[in-house]
């Protein structure tokens, strides 16, 4: 394959949440991070694919001096994103390396089509502006005002547009880790129905992450798989669409922003304290599974916490209603 023929991209889109609460932070440690970073970005320039050409590798040196790093390092990094554990790299043939995952970092094409329409409006209003049209009411403040607004709208629209189903790859994913731990027919019958609904009704952006965080704390936990399946898997979409709703920033039209209740900023308060307790209580076991490179302790850790702040969370909005009705 000729190099002006490959599909290479000039950037791809980043999401923070992924890099910031993801596996990677487990999974690798910090200069190893650094390196897979620079993997991912080099896998760009050919589809996916880290290689010289079709049939020829990049030689371990020249990976290292495009990444100004040790070749030790580089190599350490690459074993690892091996590993099936971690299955970040796979090696179709010796040297020659492909991110599974290369579907992850590239847009939709509503995204696509977000960003098109967000250059016209950003070209337009530049236009209109060296010109001097301003009686044509497209000034310097309406043009950002405008634009503002088009972002909010687009905005909206994208959390409007949560994936209120599962697409056929995230089917097959999800059945994969299902039939790890539960029942073939049980598997068909209730687990995928009932999450297929779970996704209709709460939307997670990552249902197939989710489900599998929950299989890994049924092995974790098998006496939990005795109980009801369905509450359970219930319970868990809700706990996860509360996670992600907390990441996300609410969006607000204008500058009437409404000041947030007294209740409100206690509730915020009180629970990042929660947090920030729960976390210092496991801090050494979450050390020793970095070291040993333990995600299984470290999901299972992480499921841990977020139970128990579900059911803090419970208890404190219980007292709250409690108190009003007095």
């Amino acid at each position: 394959m000729k190099h002006g023929q490959r599909k290479a991209d000039v950037w791809f889109p980043f999401f923070i949440d992924k890099w910031l609460f993801g596996s990677t932070r487990y999974e690798l440690e910090p200069d190893e991070q650094s390196a897979w970073i620079d993997l991912l970005v080099l896998s760009k320039k050919d589809d996916g694919y880290i290689r010289a050409n079709e049939t020829t590798p990049y030689p371990l040196k020249q990976l290292a001096a495009f990444f100004n790093k040790p070749e030790e390092l580089v190599l350490r990094t690459i074993q690892k994103l091996l590993d099936p554990k971690i299955g970040k790299l796979k090696e179709p043939s010796p040297g020659i390396y492909y991110l599974p995952s290369q579907e992850t970092y590239e847009l939709s094409e509503r995204q696509k089509r977000r960003i098109r329409a967000e250059l016209g409006d950003a070209m337009a209003a530049e236009t209109a502006i060296m010109a001097g049209k301003a009686d044509t009411g497209r000034t310097s403040a309406d043009a950002k005002i405008r634009l503002e607004k088009n972002r909010i709208d687009e905005n909206r629209e994208e959390e409007d547009a949560a994936p209120s189903s599962l697409t056929e790859h995230q089917e097959i994913q999800i059945r994969k880790a299902a039939l790890e731990v539960l029942p073939p027919a049980f598997v068909e019958t209730r687990a995928l129905p009932t999450i297929r609904a779970l996704q209709a009704e709460f939307k997670l952006r990552d249902p197939v992450e989710a489900f599998k965080k929950k299989t890994a704390w049924w092995r974790d936990k098998p006496a939990t798989l005795r109980g009801n399946l369905s509450l359970q898997l219930r319970n868990w979409w809700r706990l996860e669409a509360e996670w992600e709703a907390e990441k996300r920033t609410p969006l607000e039209v204008g500058k009437n922003k409404q000041p947030e209740k007294p209740a409100d900023q206690e509730y915020k308060a009180a629970r990042k304290i929660k947090i920030e307790a729960l976390i210092e209580a496991k801090k050494k076991d979450i050390q020793r599974a970095k070291e040993k490179g333990d995600t299984a302790a470290l999901d299972k850790i992480e499921n841990d916490i977020k139970t128990e702040m579900a059911d803090w969370s419970r208890l404190w909005h219980k007292r709250d209603k409690e108190e009003e009705e007095k």
